[in-house]
């Protein structure tokens, strides 16, 4: 078992630059600890588990970490990153927005036509 990071000099020593992703010409830093089952990095922190893209929002954006009605976005939507700047506060809407617009999730409604119209095709 990993011991717990007990300063930003730890977090860092986990950390290196991608080769191959990056969000605005500032690569993704990219965690080499552990993860998620979802991908996230994450750490230890207060004796308990926490992702990693939270602790740096609190330090560089400001985020509440009691607060769980705000989440951490990734504007690289690399979930091993950790670079402050591909960050962004949201909330659960506004990542599910920022997603559609991506183009990595088809919005609820239209995912119901699109099953409808299949459906609807295979009964003929």
């Amino acid at each position: 078992m990993s011991r717990p990071a007990t300063d930003l000099t730890e977090l860092i020593k986990r950390v290196i630059p991608s080769q191959t992703k990056q969000y605005n010409g500032f690569p993704c830093l990219e965690w080499t600890g552990k993860f998620t089952p979802r991908g996230y990095a994450k750490v230890s922190y207060n004796n308990k588990t926490c992702q990693v893209s939270r602790l740096v929002a609190s330090l560089y954006l400001g985020l509440d970490l009691n607060n769980p009605r705000y989440i951490v976005c990734h504007h690289c939507d690399n979930p091993k990153c950790i670079e402050h700047r591909h960050l962004f506060v949201g909330t659960h809407r506004m990542n599910t927005q920022d997603a559609v617009a991506k183009g990595r999730l088809v919005p609820f409604r239209k995912r119901a036509r699109i099953i409808q119209g299949s459906r609807m095709g295979e009964e003929k």
